[in-house]
């Protein structure tokens, strides 16, 4: 009986100092206006703080191929990270006139992306979906 009580005793006091029970709880609708508020924030902050240093069109003659440089390479256009994607035939089935290859490609550096294939027996992609 005493062991039973040390172990109640136990257990509400781990529930009521864990650390989420203090915070709030917020709704689907709440979390994703919270995100929607953080971006806008955090976009005005690069926006602001982007090309704060160039002040003429000498200043801007010579950061631009750095700037150009950035923005390439984060729309993934930079040519020294341009290579040959790779695709790979992960297996499939064949059915009465089709057959389903499932493919992965690699559509960025590092990043896969998975499909499914559906072929005739006469040709090439009836349709093709992605499965991401």
């Amino acid at each position: 009986m005493q062991l039973r009580k040390h172990l109640a005793t136990a257990c509400w006091i781990s529930w009521a100092c864990h650390p989420l029970c203090g915070q709030a709880r917020h709704t689907p609708e709440q979390r994703y206006q919270m995100f929607q508020e953080y971006l806008l924030r955090r976009a005005a902050d690069v926006t602001r703080n982007n090309l704060a240093d160039i002040q003429n069109l000498d200043a801007w003659k010579q950061q631009r191929p750095e700037v150009r440089k950035r923005v390439l390479y984060t729309l993934g256009l930079d040519p020294s990270r341009r290579k040959r994607r790779s695709a790979a035939d992960h297996g499939g089935t064949a059915g009465d006139g089709y057959r389903v290859q499932n493919i992965v490609f690699e559509s960025m550096p590092e990043l896969y992306v998975t499909a499914i294939c559906i072929f005739r027996r006469s040709g090439w992609a009836v349709s093709s979906r992605g499965l991401c």
